[in-house]
């Protein structure tokens, strides 16, 4: 009976001892718990913070990027027009140095002349017109020459012209295109259409083409 009491006495002994030690650990269970979930949150808020940081870096390159870019294309139009003018004056010095296209030798030699519509708005303007008794030759000048801007000649510009051309209109009128360069089939479509092609030879202008009269 004394054995007995004292085997009881063990276990329970052991029990306690057991649930002490499953507290400790449930204990040690939960603060390795605690302890994950805040390195995880604080894990997550760094990794959001960078990600913040890096959308707006991102951001700022991409602003910065675009207002490169809005100077670049300021410059290059700027630097287009620019050249677009040398262009249109050296064809015009070289017809006034000698203003004879197609054999036909003209009395006048204008520069950027406005064409105005009948409530006296700008309807169109012609780089270079060259003007007798009888004819007169509208020349539209470009750094280079593409099928786009012969387009535009032919189906904007002259009609405007011949609209509203006014005391400018004459018997005959012949086209003209001039270019420092020209895409490989302007100068193809031009001729099958009549107009003419003017290069500039050491301030020389040469005329290529068989010229049609548009007035016809």
């Amino acid at each position: 009976m004394h054995k007995d009491k004292r085997t009881i006495k063990e276990v329970e002994k052991n029990i306690r001892l057991l649930e002490e030690q499953t507290a400790a650990l449930k204990k040690e269970n939960e603060e390795t718990r605690k302890k994950n979930e805040e390195e995880l949150a604080a894990l997550k808020k760094r990794n959001e913070e960078e990600i913040l940081a890096l959308k707006r870096e991102n951001e700022e390159a991409h602003k910065k990027n675009e207002e490169g870019y809005k100077r670049l294309q300021s410059t290059m139009d700027n630097l287009g027009f620019n050249i677009g003018m040398g262009v249109e004056e050296m064809f015009a010095d070289g017809v006034k140095n000698n203003p004879i296209l197609n054999g036909i030798r003209f009395d006048y030699v204008h520069t950027k002349i406005k064409v105005l519509n009948d409530i006296g708005n700008d309807a169109t303007e012609i780089d270079i017109v060259l003007v007798n008794r009888h004819s007169v030759a509208l020349v539209e000048t470009k750094h280079r020459f593409k099928n786009e801007d012969l387009e535009k000649f032919l189906e904007k510009q002259y009609p405007l012209f011949q609209k509203y051309g006014g005391v400018m209109l004459r018997e005959h009128i012949y086209l003209f295109i001039a270019g420092l360069s020209y895409d490989e089939t302007v100068i193809k479509k031009a001729k099958s259409l009549g107009v003419g092609i003017l290069h500039l030879k050491n301030e020389v202008v040469d005329v290529e083409g068989e010229i049609k009269d548009y007035h016809q």
